[in-house]
């Protein structure tokens, strides 16, 4: 058996619980995802390639991610950038110049976003991009993307009905809040920082905390994706309403991962 995961940087490192997950399955484990993706992208890759796998995982991340993609044509595209509705100029702009990106390239390097930034067809494109975000936001600040990206669910649910959901972020349904991945990383920073401190001022240790999770962390949800998939009256979701009751929380800030930002 073949299995795909789509999604953002909660599942992209595939020696996190994606392969960990194979392990229990006994399947060839394969991911798409890529970290500060948005729903499109993922969907964009959903279409390409959904039919070589016999099972499908996606990830749905938060709605107010956008991502910039670059495309030479509809087969071959590349992440370049991402932007956050709920946030200014300014914030974007600083986030974006902290990571580094994929860029096009004759001889496959990985390039800087400010290399892709420099190049002639891309020098207004930040600046238009950013204002009409600006503009998207303060127009319809709860509804930004969301019917896009219903769309786009529905279209993942039509062409997979045997799909596997799983929240990225926390989503609201009908009023009613369904947690996400994200829950597991907040829960652990809270438990060793407290609950003012704010996730958004640390960075992470890329080597400790794969896919968000610690090892332990990752192997639990491997665990529970597993039961998810294969026991119907499972629902993964319970375990991110209450993560100190289902995942190992990290006992010191050096074994957590976490890193103060500069």
């Amino acid at each position: 058996m073949k299995l795909a995961i789509y999604g953002d940087s909660f599942g992209c490192r595939l020696n996190g619980w994606p392969s960990r997950l194979g392990n229990l399955l006994k399947c060839e484990v394969h991911t798409y995802a890529e970290g500060g993706t948005s729903i499109d992208y993922s969907y964009f890759n959903f279409i390409k390639s959904h039919e070589k796998y016999d099972k499908i995982i996606f990830l749905w991340t938060n709605s107010i991610r956008n991502s910039l993609i670059l495309s030479n044509n509809h087969e071959n595209f590349v992440h370049v950038a991402e932007y956050h509705g709920h946030h200014d100029k300014k914030y974007n702009r600083k986030y974006n110049n902290l990571r580094f990106e994929k860029g096009p390239s004759d001889d496959g390097r990985f390039l800087t976003k400010d290399w892709v930034w420099q190049q002639p067809e891309n020098i207004n494109i930040e600046k238009y991009y950013l204002s009409e975000q600006t503009l998207t936001k303060t127009t319809y600040p709860l509804f930004h993307n969301t019917l896009k990206h219903k769309a786009m669910k529905d279209s993942v649910m039509l062409h997979r009905p045997d799909c596997v959901h799983i929240n990225a972020f926390t989503q609201k349904l009908n009023k009613k809040e369904i947690f996400g991945i994200h829950q597991i990383q907040l829960a652990d920073f809270k438990n060793l920082y407290g609950e003012d401190a704010k996730i958004i001022e640390y960075n992470e240790d890329p080597d400790i905390r794969l896919n968000h999770l610690t090892d332990i962390q990752n192997n639990e949800f491997a665990k529970y994706a597993v039961k998810h998939i294969t026991d119907k009256r499972f629902d993964i979701h319970t375990t991110f309403a209450d993560p100190k009751k289902y995942y190992t929380m990290s006992s010191n800030k050096k074994d957590a991962g976490f890193l103060l930002g500069t």
